[in-house]
């Protein structure tokens, strides 16, 4: 079997940590826990990922799978929350809140 070293491939093998988002059987999750664990100590690691969903339609289901055998799982993005660099405005902050009171009054419809 050969590997390819392109980016793709990188980020496919690579492990998920809690808070990252990811795609997983088609679907976008955000992961909530890694465990690793070895069934001894010449065989590799494998990692057990708790998933929680962020589709409209599976709001607050949760998977767990075997990252390594798992086909197609992909972590979608590498970084963590944003730095705060400064404060908006007050009118940018009004817009942002009224933007997503807009998306919970929606979603409970």
């Amino acid at each position: 079997m050969e590997f390819s070293n392109d980016r793709k491939d990188q980020t496919y093998r690579a492990i998920p940590e809690p808070g990252q988002l990811v795609e997983v059987r088609r679907r976008q999750w955000i992961v909530a826990d890694v465990t690793s664990s070895r069934l001894d100590s010449i065989s590799a690691a494998q990692h057990c990922v708790t998933l929680s969903s962020i589709d409209e339609d599976g709001l607050g289901e949760e998977l767990e799978v075997i990252w390594e055998i798992e086909p197609g799982a992909q972590v979608i993005e590498r970084a963590g929350l944003p730095s705060i660099s400064g404060q908006d405005d007050s009118g940018t902050l009004e817009a942002f809140l009224d933007a997503v009171r807009w998306g919970a009054a929606t979603n409970a419809d």
